[in-house]
């Protein structure tokens, strides 16, 4: 059988999925990861390990979680806060492996708001 057969089921609801997110990223043993499409929009976009922190930590939830089976099962959304002037909006995925959660950080990128 192969991966793509395999039906995943939340066994969080959705409504409890941004206080996941926001508790998990206000952990010193960070439960992050960082695609690596993140990894560039951080260099080409400069934004920092910090402010995506503080976006998954203090972001408003501008997409209500959805359940989505590609790849690793897990609630999908959009998060976005403005930070010294920019707008970053963060496509994230929370994901149970095991028996932890972590939140995978799918997009970054930013736009510049006029003054």
């Amino acid at each position: 059988m192969s991966d793509d057969n395999i039906v995943g089921f939340p066994d969080l609801p959705a409504e409890k999925v941004a206080e996941t997110i926001q508790t998990l990223a206000s952990h010193r043993e960070s439960r992050i990861r960082w695609l690596d499409q993140v990894a560039e929009a951080q260099v080409n976009e400069g934004i920092s390990i910090i402010e995506v922190t503080k976006v998954l930590q203090d972001g408003r939830f501008t997409t209500e979680p959805f359940w989505c089976k590609k790849g690793w099962p897990g609630w999908r959304c959009t998060i976005e806060r403005v930070i010294s002037g920019r707008l970053i909006i963060l496509d994230a995925k929370l994901d149970k492996r095991g028996e932890i959660y972590i939140v995978a950080v799918l997009t970054a990128k930013v736009n510049l708001l006029e003054e």
